[in-house]
């Protein structure tokens, strides 16, 4: 198994701009750590160690054009879920698991402190079956904190 937590993509806020043309003004809208509250019940999270190393650190999303301020707003708090949700990233595999598919959530036991708990959404999964192994379940999962127990 393979755990780490990287603050490489890690933003401190997300700032989307666009332009409503029925309104006729620029809009912008932003998404900060309040976007992953729902997501996380414990544990240190990427958005707050990011700003305790680097201080303010705001991401610009430039990929598309918002058009109003409500398409604005999910876009930025979209693009900040899916960089807190990739802070922590684990591999590993199972005995065989197969109920484990993509979206599942799973509980780590007996991997290290900071990495153990639940919390964590599967990315990726794939089921093997051999005459040595039998059954193996190879797995990514992810999680937007770490030291979290739940």
């Amino acid at each position: 198994m393979s755990a780490h937590a990287d603050l490489a993509h890690q933003r401190t806020k997300i700032k989307v701009s666009g332009y409503d043309v029925s309104a006729r003004e620029g809009v912008t809208e932003e998404a900060g750590e309040d976007a992953i509250s729902a997501e996380t019940s414990g544990g240190r999270n990427g958005i707050a160690l990011a700003q305790q190393v680097f201080g303010e650190l705001p991401s610009y999303r430039v990929r598309s054009i918002a058009l109003t301020s409500a398409e604005a707003r999910d876009y930025a708090r979209a693009e900040m879920l899916r960089r807190a949700r990739g802070f922590v990233t684990v591999a590993g595999v199972t005995r065989g698991s197969p109920d484990m598919i993509v979206g599942s959530k799973v509980t780590l036991e007996r991997v290290g402190s900071p990495f153990e708990g639940g919390g964590y959404y599967v990315t990726r999964v794939c089921h093997t079956y051999d005459l040595e192994q039998g059954h193996r379940t190879r797995f990514e999962a992810e999680r937007a904190t770490v030291g979290a127990s739940a």
